[in-house]
């Protein structure tokens, strides 16, 4: 990529960041981008298919981050014997949760895009969509823990 594709490529990633968190996804302006970023609309389509590329390409990367964390601390535990969960619960989460933070901090803007200006995008659900992986293994740890003969509440699972 030459120098000027490069600063065009900044120039369009840098004008869409700031449209995306001032606006949301859904108010931003195409036409707006483009204005600010300098560059044409014909300029914008041979970097980006569409608003919604362009919003994956500033988000996608720590999106994954995140999920792997956070999906990395839900197998570290499910791979632990099922007399040892009990006895480590939290340690796994806490670690991730550490981790998390530490990132979205690194990362806060492209967070804030991700949690709070991604409605009408494929990352509008992404919060629910750990809650839900977080709910289904809690419902596995009770599991073990009954399996153990421990005393547990019954919980009913939400429709």
């Amino acid at each position: 990529m030459s120098n000027e594709e490069s600063t065009t490529l900044k120039n369009i990633l840098s004008a869409g960041k700031a449209e995306f968190l001032e606006k949301d996804f859904n108010s931003a302006s195409l036409r707006n981008i483009v204005k600010t970023a300098g560059v044409t609309t014909g300029a914008f389509y041979g970097y980006f298919s569409g608003k919604e590329a362009l919003f994956a390409a500033l988000v996608e990367e720590h999106a994954k981050a995140i999920m792997n964390i956070f999906m990395s601390a839900q197998e570290d535990f499910e791979k632990l014997p099922d007399e040892e969960k009990a006895n480590h619960m939290g340690v796994e989460s806490r670690t991730s949760l550490n981790e998390i933070v530490d990132y979205i901090y690194e990362h806060f803007d492209e967070f804030k895009l991700i949690i709070c200006k991604s409605e009408g995008t494929s990352y509008e659900n992404f919060i629910h969509n750990m809650v839900e992986i977080e709910v289904e293994e809690t419902y596995q740890f009770i599991d073990a823990l009954r399996s153990q003969g421990k005393d547990v509440p019954n919980i009913e699972k939400a429709v």
